[in-house]
């Protein structure tokens, strides 16, 4: 018979490392998916804006919503519905609800939210805050 080793802080290290990825996941700004489907999203920045590309190919824009909660979180959700097809011999696009959750930064100016929606790619452009400027005021000395 062999000599093993056994280490009993071996699970628990493997936790942590797995807690330690979420942990950097939400520093990153976490991105939730829940559906059947999960549309592929872009986010970029520039100065002035961040900008948000979804891709929803055969969605309609009437079966999209998106929102924004008081703690930054974005939530796009949606449907891609089947179209009648009685004759179908196979199928092997998806179909159904879905819902991608994408927290913003703090700086994200949320009430001031564009959309459009051109050949299947929703186009989310998020203004930044103006910082304000710190007020100074001069104290008289007696």
């Amino acid at each position: 018979m062999g000599y093993y080793r056994m280490n009993p802080a071996r699970g628990i290290e493997e936790f942590v490392k797995q807690f330690q990825g979420i942990a950097d996941s939400i520093e990153k700004g976490i991105t939730v998916e829940t559906g059947n489907f999960s549309p592929r999203l872009d986010v970029t920045e520039n100065d002035a804006n961040f900008i948000v590309h979804i891709e929803l190919p055969g969605v309609a824009k009437s079966d999209v919503k998106v929102s924004v909660n008081d703690e930054y979180l974005m939530t796009i959700e949606g449907e891609k519905k089947r179209s009648d097809e009685s004759n179908l011999l196979r199928s092997e696009r998806v179909f159904g609800a879905f819902k991608r959750n994408l927290q913003l930064p703090e700086t994200a100016d949320v009430e001031k939210i564009k959309a459009t929606y051109n050949q299947g790619v929703l186009e989310l452009t998020i203004d930044k805050k103006i910082p304000e400027t710190p007020k100074q005021y001069e104290v008289i000395i007696n």
